[in-house]
């Protein structure tokens, strides 16, 4: 059994990314003294309230769970005060954290940043990563302070990457570091502070909000950045296009050679492939999905819809 941490945490985080951490944090003896999440929200085609991936895990460990629209406002911040926490741990949140609650936990707040700070500041650093082709990534704890993202780093874990990630995939595994690095420094601080190293500002790059939007396939562009795209976007938004009839997602997609068409060009349509002529080679759609079926096959779908060679493919309006 773990021994039982001196410390008094909190966390606040809200999606699966920061339930793996929290979960962590609990095996090892770091039970929060309360979670901060975001408000339950209405999703799938009920609607129906449903809570965070971090709610669950502290409801099932007997956690006191706050849910504030904002923690701006006074009695947020007294009701945190109450808990007398050392050190508060922030992954993935969302919602900004004023100076008032910065400097209420003794030991400040930290931190779990999924990049190699100070690349990729900002909301969706998985993301960005998978969208640029990064050969590496990582996590960083970083001491917070009232900028974005810019504290001084206290541990930062790389991690390599091998082309074939999505979004999805590299969060589990950033989470699993994350979880590790995580206890590595509560460990750490439970025997007193712990130092830090300021980022160098002049490296740092952003990555901002995501839209729904974002995920439109724009077939000028080289088919290599398309393939990223897709994968940068997988679970969300998902990238899209649009056949003849109707709004397409796709959802796996991979560069291939092919000689020189016009960009949405569809130039192999048959049973065995789909594949669409972009700004540079071209890109197969490996798995797509039409609005309301099955994930299929681009051949199945080619097949069904009755796409034809020649038929052209555009960035959705």
């Amino acid at each position: 059994m773990p021994a039982i941490s001196k410390l008094r945490v909190g966390f606040a985080g809200t999606p699966p990314f920061a339930a793996s951490i929290v979960e962590a944090m609990i095996e090892h003896g770091f039970t929060p003294e309360v979670v901060l999440t975001q408000p339950d929200r209405r999703s799938g085609r009920g609607r129906q309230l449903q809570p965070s991936a971090v709610k669950m895990v502290a409801d099932a460990a007997g956690i006191d769970v706050r849910q504030p629209y904002s923690l701006k406002d006074d009695d947020a911040v007294a009701e945190l005060r109450s808990y007398r926490l050392d050190i508060l741990v922030v992954a993935a949140y969302g919602l900004l954290l004023p100076k008032t609650v910065l400097t209420t936990p003794r030991f400040g707040c930290i931190n779990v940043h999924a990049s190699l700070l100070p690349r990729w500041r900002g909301a969706s650093p998985i993301q960005a990563s998978v969208l640029e082709g990064d050969e590496q990534t990582g996590v960083t704890i970083m001491q917070m302070d009232e900028g974005l993202d810019t504290g001084g780093i206290i541990q930062a874990h790389p991690c390599a990457l091998d082309g074939t990630e999505t979004a999805q995939t590299l969060e589990r595994k950033l989470a699993q570091l994350g979880a590790t690095a995580t206890v590595q420094t509560l460990t750490a601080l439970s025997e007193g502070p712990v130092p830090n190293t300021p980022q160098n500002d002049s490296h740092a790059t952003y990555a901002g909000r995501i839209k729904k939007t974002d995920g439109q396939i724009d077939f000028t562009r080289p088919a290599a950045t398309l393939a990223r795209q897709v994968r940068a976007y997988t679970p969300w938004p998902v990238a899209y296009t649009e056949t003849p009839k109707e709004r397409l997602r796709v959802l796996e997609a991979k560069v291939v050679a092919h000689s020189p068409a016009s960009p949405g060009e569809i130039v192999r349509a048959d049973k065995e492939s789909l594949i669409v002529s972009c700004g540079e080679d071209a890109l197969e759609l490996v798995t797509v999905q039409r609005p309301g079926g099955k994930p299929v096959t681009g051949a199945q779908y080619a097949q069904g819809a009755s796409l034809k060679t020649g038929e052209r493919l555009v960035a959705a309006s």
